[in-house]
């Protein structure tokens, strides 16, 4: 018969081993839970990462759909630019001319008919300059000559230009040569003097007058005329 103290010996070591293997069934059951939750979460991941990238795909596809649709859409502009450039350069106008002296166009109506020139034909930069010199002639053209080095581009030309022809000084003369205008040549017309002296005091800056005034101005050269007019 065993001695009674090896025999409960050997109960505790069995009863150890029993709440050992009961502690790791319970463990691996929480693991197994832990493992299963984690599966769960994946999978759900998996669905949701799946479907934001059906969207972003389709939301790409329909992107690249526009990019199409609106390059299509802009090839039409542009070739209709085109065609209006060709139209232009086609378009067949006179380059307007200045001398310089009484019998011209007025100053700012020549440089607007040059612009308008300028803008129909497309000149660059450097083209404008040689046009330039082509449309100054007589008087104008040896003042262009003697300048044409310090001018590098349009604008600064246009400035030249008007201080030149058309400057305060100029204009103020002519406010005074009209105020002091009484008399008209029997060889000019009403038309032709209204349309000389019209085509002058509208461009006036210094002072500016209304329509109203350039007419009771011009009208007034008549008033020692006995005729009517």
């Amino acid at each position: 018969m065993p001695p009674r103290k090896s025999l409960r010996y050997d109960e505790d070591i069995i009863d150890r081993l029993e709440s050992v293997e009961n502690t790791l069934k319970k463990y691996k059951k929480e693991v197994e839970k832990i493992k299963e939750f984690f599966e769960q979460k994946i999978e759900e991941n998996e669905k949701n990462h799946k479907k934001e990238i059906d969207i972003i795909k389709k939301h790409a596809e329909e992107l690249e759909s526009q990019i199409l649709t609106n390059k299509n859409q802009n090839m039409i502009p542009i070739r209709h630019i085109a065609e209006e450039n060709q139209r232009s350069l086609s378009i067949e106008i006179s380059k307007p001319i200045f001398f310089g002296n009484n019998k011209d166009q007025h100053p700012i109506d020549f440089l607007q008919n040059l612009e308008e020139y300028f803008k129909i034909k497309q000149f660059s930069k450097e083209e404008k300059l040689i046009i330039i010199r082509d449309c100054l002639k007589s008087a104008a053209g040896n003042w262009f000559a003697t300048i044409r080095f310090q001018v590098r581009e349009y604008s600064e030309f246009r400035d030249a230009f008007i201080n030149e022809f058309w400057s305060r000084e100029i204009q103020i003369q002519t406010w005074s040569n009209c105020l002091n205008t009484s008399h008209v040549s029997d060889n000019v017309t009403y038309r032709e003097h209204f349309a000389q002296w019209s085509a002058k005091l509208r461009h006036l800056q210094v002072p500016q007058i209304s329509e109203e005034e350039i007419v009771t101005n011009i009208a007034s050269h008549y008033r020692d005329t006995s005729e009517p007019y």
